[in-house]
């Protein structure tokens, strides 16, 4: 048996098993987001309201995210991701034949809570079963499968709106929860069962209060945080804004959101590349195009220009911006870590962003009328907040930088 389980191990099948959990999962959102306008009028309910979906989406994934990672450690990594990922097909169930807006709002509260079984477990899983340079090959090939993925969905969700309705969008959650899990049925364990730790909530709480308490590591994780959440939230607005204000084609929408998903990819995929040539230049460089994005953005709304395509420009500058922090700072923070906190890390980090990402969805629920005025705010206070942090940790940041001269990038950290 212990045989069997090693030559697991070194198999492909475990790594890209796991590459298709996390592409078929964390696309969700953007194949959802086109089917927004067509929910809203399907259940007469106001912008604010709708955006509520991903709040309580959100809310459920920070909720979530909190205990993943000590019951990965407990549990084990495969229980934990098929136990996960049952509760996450059952509310997408619960989702497709909702018949009212408020048990809409409880299926999408569950789908984000149990959804952070099988990220955080696959995420572990997958450094278990690879090791040495082959380990960051898959990360990286993890991380572009996966932004590839979100960079399409957009599109696919469009077309299933327009031919299916709002209700083939939930469906198609539903159905690539179950492909998803599929493959991890033929996977073994990686936690041996004398390495599983004893689950106690007052041990995980102190160690989430260490972390906490990590000053450089704070300061690391606030632009991952502020940058993805002010995305999050320009994605769940994108389709109100597209189609009901500016009175765009439904079947539209998927070509404006496509490319801006697709700038992330590309960039993320081609990190590397930009990394061995430019070094540390290439986090100021992002940094100057999102100033450029996030200021256009707010002139525009000024001046009263309401265009998607200078909107869908300026919000490719925006996330290719994004790259180089997401992929520098992410490695960074977790260093700044005891091994024994680092899984801790990983998930205060997902819920903290989550976190942000809710008040953002919040707020925009509360002022958006329909011009893009709020999300130009949002997006600039967020990198204004983020910029201000990285400064702050820039020198952690070089000194990191310089101690690791392998370039050992972890990936784009979803």
């Amino acid at each position: 048996m212990q045989s069997v389980r090693l030559l697991g191990r070194n198999l492909p099948l475990a790594p890209l098993s796991l590459i298709v959990l996390g592409s078929c999962l964390w696309p969700e959102m953007e194949l959802l987001v086109p089917s927004l306008p067509a929910m809203k009028d399907a259940f007469q309910v106001t912008d604010a309201e709708i955006q509520q979906l991903l709040t309580s989406n959100f809310m459920g994934f920070l909720c979530g995210v909190l205990f993943a990672g000590g019951l990965c450690d407990s549990l084990g990594r495969k229980k934990l991701i098929l136990w996960g990922l049952l509760f996450y097909i059952l509310a997408s169930g619960v989702a497709v034949l909702a018949d009212s807006f408020s048990l809409l709002m409880v299926a999408r509260f569950f789908q984000g809570l149990a959804v952070t079984a099988p990220i955080i477990g696959g995420s572990t899983m997958l450094m278990d079963v690879t090791r040495g340079p082959n380990q960051l090959t898959w990360i990286s090939l993890s991380s572009a499968s996966i932004t590839m993925c979100m960079a399409g969905a957009p599109l696919i969700g469009a077309w299933i709106n327009i031919n299916f309705g709002y209700q083939g969008n939930l469906l198609a959650i539903f159905c690539l929860g179950i492909l998803g899990g599929l493959p991890i049925l033929f996977l073994s364990e990686t936690l041996d069962q004398d390495k599983k730790r004893s689950l106690k909530v007052k041990t995980l709480m102190r160690g989430y209060g260490e972390v906490l308490r990590n000053k450089k590591f704070i300061l690391l994780v606030v632009p991952l945080c502020v940058f993805a959440a002010a995305y999050w939230v320009y994605s769940g607005i994108s389709a109100l804004y597209m189609v009901d204000y500016l009175q765009m084609d439904p079947a539209l929408f998927g070509r404006y959101q496509g490319p801006i998903v697709g700038a992330f990819s590309f960039f993320s995929v081609g990190f590397s590349f930009f990394y061995k040539r430019l070094g540390i230049k290439c986090i100021w460089i992002g940094g100057l195009s999102m100033l450029i994005s996030s200021v256009s953005l707010f002139v525009l709304s000024i001046i009263g220009i309401e265009n998607a395509f200078f909107t869908t420009i300026a919000m490719m500058f925006y996330v290719a911006g994004m790259v180089p922090a997401n992929s520098l700072l992410y490695p960074v923070a977790i260093k700044q870590l005891p091994v024994e906190l680092q899984g801790s890390g990983q998930s205060l980090l997902q819920g903290l962003r989550l976190f942000a990402a809710s008040i953002g969805t919040s707020l925009l629920g509360l002022f958006y009328t329909g011009p893009f005025m709020p999300v130009a705010i949002i997006l600039l206070v967020s990198f204004v907040l983020g910029t201000i942090s990285m400064l702050y940790a820039s020198k952690w940041l070089l000194q990191s930088i310089q101690e690791d001269n392998t370039g050992n990038i972890v990936g784009s950290g979803h």
